[in-house]
């Protein structure tokens, strides 16, 4: 029982770092690329959709759970009236990388851990989760009557949610490969002692 109870507060510990690390990321996204955003819910470059795909891939459930936290408490909430509005979008926040991980995850083999990232993981990643995410966004969006048939909201969603997963990526994976390789010979020459 006390296992458990230590497991959950892991759980929801990392849930909320997750939560913390998205709004941080999403505030500093909107500090140096302000001037690029078509609108709150899009930018031309858009850094955080690069933590929903790393979230998924190393936490899975719970980096779903943190990510729609964390996307939940970066919404304005301008009125109480909003509130189902938001949950939606917060939702689609966690849901959309999940799919686009898992259908990644089936395509290319992808290590949860993103050892062995190759540039095409990163393309397909970036590819999937812009897709997912202008498709469950706008979807919504249009469902409700809140896209007023904004082509260029889409387009952004896209192109910001591809370009700030693969910037983000292309970093982490080269920093990885030097990273992981000294890893490993470090343990090799360590057993040869």
């Amino acid at each position: 029982m006390k296992a458990r109870a230590v497991q959950l507060a892991q759980q929801v510990a990392t849930a909320l770092a997750i939560a913390l690390g998205w709004m941080a990321l999403f505030n500093f996204n909107a500090l140096i690329f302000s001037p690029l955003a078509h609108s709150s819910q899009a930018h031309w470059i858009f850094l955080p959709a690069a933590l929903r795909i790393i979230m998924v891939l190393v936490f899975r459930d719970i980096g779903v759970i943190g990510l729609m936290f964390g996307a939940f408490l970066t919404l304005p909430h301008p009125s109480p009236s909003e509130l189902p509005h938001e949950i939606i979008l917060a939702i689609s926040s966690g849901f959309a990388p999940m799919i686009a991980v898992y259908l990644c995850r089936r395509l290319f083999h992808i290590a949860y851990d993103l050892s062995g990232l190759r540039p095409l993981h990163i393309i397909g990643l970036s590819l999937a989760g812009a897709v997912m995410n202008s498709l469950l966004l706008n979807g919504y969006l249009a469902i409700s009557g809140r896209l007023n048939g904004d082509v260029e909201q889409i387009l952004t969603v896209f192109v910001g949610d591809t370009l700030g997963t693969a910037i983000v990526l292309l970093i982490l994976s080269t920093i990885l490969s030097f990273v992981m390789p000294r890893r490993k010979r470090t343990r090799r020459l360590g057993g040869h002692r």
